[in-house]
Parts: structure tokens; sequence; C-alpha cells
């Protein structure tokens, strides 16, 4: 949906690129349930903080440094390469494929 924006909008100077926070402690994980109160200590230690997991959001939308950079993917300010983005969900969907069995025979 990125790259697509991205080349919609590109005749009107409008850039448009997709952030991935990581994995943020937003707090998801505090409930009742045992496993729940287990995880949330692991995770707010482990996880970045709603803050700072919007710096690379903010990045974006202000530094001149990705001035007209259009149709990426970012993470902690840093441009992910897209053959690598590529290959990985490529792999992801060869794991997943389902093999159909024609039930006729």
């Amino acid at each position: 949906m990125t790259i697509y924006l991205a080349e919609e909008l590109k005749q009107n100077h409008i850039t448009v690129n997709a952030v991935h926070p990581g994995q943020v402690a937003t707090g998801i994980w505090k409930g009742d349930s045992f496993l729940m109160k287990l995880v949330a200590p692991i995770n707010k230690k482990r996880y970045a903080s709603p803050m700072d997991a919007c710096a690379t959001s903010v990045y974006l939308a202000s530094s001149k440094q990705v001035e007209g950079i259009t149709g990426k993917l970012f993470e902690k300010e840093n441009q992910v390469k897209m053959k690598a983005l590529m290959a990985y969900t490529d792999n992801l969907i060869e794991i997943n494929k389902v093999k159909v069995i024609d039930v006729k025979q």
C-alpha cells in the first residue's frame, strides 16, 4: 500500500513511507491472567517505550535528510532494504502454503 500511495501522490510532492516501530511496551499485556502478569515485566524491560517507539515517525515527518524519499520502509531511522523484506515475505509465504488436495480422486 505504501508503494502504491507513493506512486499515486508523487506528482503532488507528497511522500509516503511506512514505519516499523519495533516492539513497544504499550501495556497491552497488563491483565488478570497469570500469563499476562508473568509476561508484562519481561516485555517492559525488553521493549521500547511508546515515546522511544515514535521517534522514527517524528524523524520521517521532520528531518531534511529524508525529504523527497517516498515508498520506503523505515525502522529506527534506517531505511529497510526492500530486497531483504521481499525475500523474508516470500519465505513466509512459502512456509505457510497450504497444499490443495483434490478430494475427487
